[in-house]
């Protein structure tokens, strides 16, 4: 939701592209995989503010993440 936020309905789409660039299965992501796909999304928004404001919005839903 928070990608869609800031890049619209393909957000979706380039959260599956990611995933599968990386290789990653989502039942069982690690922590560390969690931040490099925050990361490798964040790439995708152009503006460096709204960037930003994105990985910010993810640090909480990164502390869910069992590591």
């Amino acid at each position: 939701m928070n990608l869609a936020r800031v890049i619209g309905p393909i957000a979706d789409i380039v959260v599956d592209d990611s995933v599968a660039k990386l290789k990653l299965d989502v039942a069982r992501i690690s922590l560390e995989q969690a931040a490099e796909l925050i990361n490798h999304l964040a790439l995708e928004i152009p503006d460096e503010d709204s960037r930003i404001r994105f990985k910010k919005a993810m640090i909480p839903i990164l502390h869910k993440v069992k590591p």
